[in-house]
């Protein structure tokens, strides 16, 4: 088991096969401070955003993730997606099953570690989000996974795993 994580977790979205490296700097300490009693807590509604989340974690250093766009009253998925720190196989194929559920399946490789995948769900949410909506949805994602690594890293470091 890894005890130090990498710098960069990469983010693939499935539905396109786009993948990116989203360096661990890219999310500053007091986002990780504001989104930890959160992913803690596994989720909740987002502040000052539009957003809720569920965080659960699984075995082997993975955590499921469901995105839900909050308006008018209204709860609408968005996103499933899995934050892994470790190179399991079996959560990637959990992915990919998702995405065939989901109809936007691609046949897409695991990635290295730490990765984040996401499916964007074909629903009614995403004809109505602004593109800024999207932008920080897509944010959001990389918060919420870089939170929980660096939580995940400091309960190893302090032998709390």
């Amino acid at each position: 088991m890894r005890l130090r994580l990498d710098d960069t977790l990469i983010h693939v979205t499935i539905n396109t096969a786009h993948s990116v490296a989203i360096p661990r700097d890219f999310v500053r300490r007091e986002t990780c401070d504001i989104l930890a009693p959160l992913v803690s807590a596994g989720g909740g509604r987002v502040p000052n955003m539009p957003f809720e989340f569920t965080l659960v974690e699984r075995p082997s250093g993975a955590a499921t993730v469901d995105f839900r766009y909050v308006r008018d009253g209204h709860v609408l998925p968005v996103v499933v997606g899995t934050v892994c720190q470790e190179r399991s196989k079996k959560w990637w194929e959990h992915l990919l099953r998702t995405a065939r559920r989901a109809g936007v399946a691609r046949n897409v490789a695991r990635p290295c570690t730490p990765w984040l995948g996401v499916v964007l769900l074909p629903a009614p949410a995403l004809g109505i989000m602004s593109s800024e909506e999207l932008g920080c949805l897509g944010g959001l994602e990389n918060w919420v996974a870089w939170t929980w690594l660096r939580m995940r890293e400091a309960m190893m470091f302090s032998g709390r795993n």
